[in-house]
This record gives C-alpha cells, structure tokens and sequence, in this order.
C-alpha cells in the first residue's frame, strides 16, 4: 500500500483545492465552500484543529460573509503581507535603498573586458607532444580548461574551434574546422 496524503489551499473565492497524491497519481478536486464552520479529514500543522468523538485530529476553517466581501478580504490580505515583509526587511542589507536609476559615467560604459586568467591560456591544442608519445593524443587538460570553448587564431583562411568535455575517467576534446 503507498502513502496518502493531501495539500491544500483556499483561493481568493473560498474554492478549496486539493491535490492527492497516491502512489506518484495526481488527483485535484475543486470544493466551493460556503459559510459556516468546515472539518477536513486530513492534519496540517498550520491550521486550526478539532478532535473528533474517536480520537482522530482533524483541520478546521470557519468561513464568515465578511470573509466573501472583496475589499475586505483584500485588506485583509495586504495587512498579513506587510506583517510578513515587515519580517523579510529585517534581514536585508544595510545601506540605503531608492528609486533612482544608477547612473553609468562615461569611463564605466567604455571599458575593456577583464583580462583572461591565466589558466585558460593554456591551450593545449598549441602545446608539442613529446616525439615518443601519439601525435593524435593530447596531454591531460587542467579542470579549469573543460566545458570552454577555444578559437585559434585563423591561418590559411580556416578557423579552429575546439571545447574539451570529460566522461568518467576520459577526456575527449572536439575540433572544429571552419573554411572562411
């Protein structure tokens, strides 16, 4: 027998929706709810409970007419947001905060890229291979090197291009030969 269990939540019109899960099928079933006072027969730990004349734990949710008004359901919305944001800015950064757009100064905007680190000079596609080794084999690349992709400089009118990728314990470096 799999497990069972239910998640729900109430939309802005007091429709229940409620997603099974059992045995990884999904079900959804859409309740309206009217005004009074409802029992689920599933436990969350973040809803009001009752115990039944068994034992059993069971969610409770009374629902008001106040509760199907639209300006004051949406009051009371916006008030247990800003009581959560309240919350969420005291974790935030220090320092001032504005509506301004930053403004870029001309030096900022010209820029030359960042200069490549040295690591990733080292291609080895120029690098020799020793006399007694395969020429059709390259050198163990460094792990700052796999998943880039390198160009070099164009010779007799062809472009290489080439990325290095590793599988397991293997590296297999793929080349490019593009005709210009």
């Amino acid at each position: 027998m799999g497990s069972y269990t239910e998640d729900f939540f109430l939309d802005k019109r007091w429709c229940c929706q409620v997603g099974s899960f059992f045995k990884r099928k999904e079900l959804n079933r859409r309740d309206r709810f009217e005004m009074g006072i409802h029992v689920f027969f599933f436990h969350s730990l973040f809803q009001p409970v009752v115990t039944s004349q068994l034992g059993t734990i069971n969610n409770l949710i009374h629902v008001k007419k106040s509760d199907f008004e639209v300006f004051d359901a949406l009051k009371l919305d916006s008030m247990e947001s800003s009581e959560t944001s309240c919350r969420d800015l005291s974790s935030s950064p220090p320092g001032p905060y504005g509506q301004e757009m930053y403004v870029f100064r001309s030096e900022e905007r010209f820029k030359s890229p960042p200069i490549l680190p040295p690591h990733l000079l080292q291609v080895i596609l120029n690098k020799d291979t020793n006399i007694s080794c395969d020429p059709a084999l390259l050198p163990e690349p460094n792990h700052v090197m796999l998943n880039h992709l390198y160009a070099l400089s164009i010779k007799d009118s062809v472009m290489v291009l080439s990325a290095t990728h590793r599988y397991k314990k293997k590296y297999v470096t793929t080349l490019l030969y593009k005709p210009i």
